[in-house]
């Protein structure tokens, strides 16, 4: 599998030591949003559709466990990836019935 430079500085930036469970779960590492954001910053300004650089950001702070941040940016999205980003949303909340 290929993975590309953007996905690979994506995942540089937003790793944590421990990864997310399906529930909250509160985990060591994970970055407030204003440290999120910056580092992001210019991964995000290199993302030119604003659909994308919204799915981007709501998956990092899914992953930092921002989850009203994160369902605030995919909410009312339609096309597949806001509907995955949401679906998972839930799940972790836990709101197991709404992420179907």
């Amino acid at each position: 599998m290929v993975v590309s430079e953007r996905a690979k500085s994506f995942w540089n930036s937003a790793a944590t030591m421990e990864l997310p469970s399906l529930d909250q779960a509160e985990r060591a590492g994970v970055l407030s949003r204003n440290a999120l954001e910056l580092t992001l910053a210019d991964l995000l300004r290199s993302v030119r559709d604003p659909k994308r650089r919204e799915c981007v950001l709501a998956t990092a702070y899914l992953y930092h466990d921002h989850y009203d941040a994160a369902h605030d940016l995919v909410q009312d999205m339609t096309g597949p990836d806001g509907a995955l980003i949401h679906a998972m949303i839930h799940r972790r909340e836990p709101d197991f019935w709404n992420a179907k």
